[in-house]
């Protein structure tokens, strides 16, 4: 096992994050998710983000080129957390979203793969 201090980091919250929060408050091990890129500068990696958002997380491996690793979160951080998210949570219902019908109209006076009217 290798271990780097890569430096500190803020930890940002955000209201619209909550949910997510929560969920992993909830977990079995809350965690923090740190994304790190290489560099040639010493010790050869840069601290890019940490989160406490698994969506965020998930987000931030698309790039392919960045390390996001899990790591647990701190008791201290996981009650400012939770404080945050018993100030800041709203119950939000779910809302199936509606097509837009002049978007589905639209197409019917075109034909099949071609893209010019007929």
């Amino acid at each position: 096992v290798t271990r780097y201090y890569a430096g500190a980091a803020d930890i940002e919250f955000f209201g619209a994050d909550t949910t997510m929060y929560r969920e992993n408050l909830r977990s079995q091990q809350p965690s923090l998710w740190v994304s790190l890129r290489h560099t040639k500068a010493p010790p050869g990696v840069l601290l890019q983000l940490v989160t406490a958002d698994p969506s965020d997380a998930e987000s931030l491996t698309e790039s392919g080129t960045d390390i996001i690793e899990a790591v647990p979160m701190p008791a201290e951080i996981q009650q400012q957390l939770a404080a945050f998210v018993e100030a800041h949570h709203v119950e939000r219902p779910f809302v199936k979203r509606k097509r837009d019908r002049a978007n589905l109209d639209a197409g019917r006076n075109w034909p099949s793969g071609t893209g010019d009217k007929e």
